[in-house]
């Protein structure tokens, strides 16, 4: 069984500024390989990955093993981990005389985010509340703890729906982190856990700071084939049509949807441009600040690869979107076309 120092040789290298994120391939599938081996939570490959996952009234909890595959998307892992720690390190700077409290919803079978703040700092430092809606993860978790003897970091662990948890005077967070979405925020329940969560601890950090969806029109052509390199700025070029963001979700934004009690929030309308450059295609684009310089960007993670939009419009038209709260959260989108009057002719 991997051991305490082995662990941590891991972490720290995930965490040195030294190494950028894409490097970090074979150290972040060591750790979750160790972690696996630590809370005993093994499952055969060929599982189907949906097998125990939970539909809640406000979106899909992903099972326990999906929730574990996600510790392998690499890039995601490492600027998250180091989005983490870097927040409650600065937090505890200004709240030296007592430990930050972190609430960690859908911590999954690992609680991965955690793991360098158990290693590295002190339970004087941080305390650290786990909630996950299935009681597997928890048990992998609270093994994982024992064995390493971190158990005074852990103020409290919960098997709950998130959105049903309610926090206690006593124990307030400091920080809300919270990363149960999938790319163009649908189907997982982050917007509807962060607005009821938020609504308990208004002055908590929330991490990540700031999800953004945005419209563009891409050309396929240059964007998934071998791409061109700037000599200059060594930037990858891709043939893209910005149309603008359509929603951010932040600490701001959760504020201004306080009074909306029904099932939609508002997001952007956007004019699609007169002229359409034949075989472009309507991309939803998803950008995460996870904490400061700490972001994923397109194509660095599962959560930040391009959706298409399904949506038929033309040339001209304009694009209203909302985003539908519930079982199935998502953008959705009414489309207001361009009506063309033609001239009467009047006899003179």
């Amino acid at each position: 069984m991997p051991d305490r120092d082995t662990l941590l040789q891991l972490v720290d290298t995930i965490l040195s500024p030294d190494r950028h994120a894409s490097s970090l391939f074979k150290e972040v599938n060591a750790l979750a390989d160790a972690l696996t081996n630590l809370g005993q939570y093994v499952r055969h490959p060929d599982d189907d990955i949906a097998k125990g996952e939970t539909r809640t009234e406000q979106g899909l909890a992903l099972s326990p093993h999906a929730a574990a595959l996600c510790a392998r998307d690499f890039v995601r892992t490492v600027q998250f981990m180091r989005g983490v720690y870097q927040a409650v390190c600065t937090q505890n700077l200004r709240e030296s005389a007592r430990p930050v409290n972190l609430l960690y919803v859908g911590c999954g079978p690992y609680a991965l985010l955690a793991l360098p703040l158990m290693l590295r700092l002190t339970p004087q430092q941080v305390q650290i509340s786990l909630i996950d809606i299935h009681a597997d993860s928890i048990d992998s978790v609270l093994r994982i703890v024992g064995y390493l003897g971190l158990q005074e970091f852990v103020a409290e662990t919960a098997v709950a729906d998130a959105f049903m948890y309610r926090i206690e005077r006593k124990w307030s967070p400091d920080i809300i982190l919270l990363e149960v979405m999938q790319s163009s925020l649908e189907k997982e329940p982050q917007i509807a856990l962060s607005r009821s969560l938020m609504k308990q601890a208004p002055d908590a950090l929330l991490i990540p700071e700031e999800v953004e969806v945005s419209l563009c029109l891409l050309n396929p052509a240059r964007e998934f084939s071998v791409q061109e390199v700037d000599r200059n700025d060594q930037q990858t070029l891709r043939d893209r049509i910005s149309l603008g963001t359509l929603i951010r979700v932040n600490r701001q934004s959760i504020r201004s949807w306080e009074n909306i009690s029904g099932m939609n929030l508002p997001a952007a309308c956007v004019q699609i441009p007169e002229k359409i450059p034949q075989g472009y295609s309507p991309m939803l684009m998803t950008t995460i600040q996870v904490y400061q310089e700490n972001v994923l960007n397109t194509y660095d993670s599962g959560l930040t690869y391009p959706r298409r939009l399904n949506a038929d419009f033309s040339a001209g038209d304009t694009l209203c979107f909302s985003y539908v709260l519930g079982e199935h959260p998502k953008l959705v989108v009414d489309v207001r076309h361009v009506v063309d009057i033609e001239p009467v002719n009047r006899p003179q």
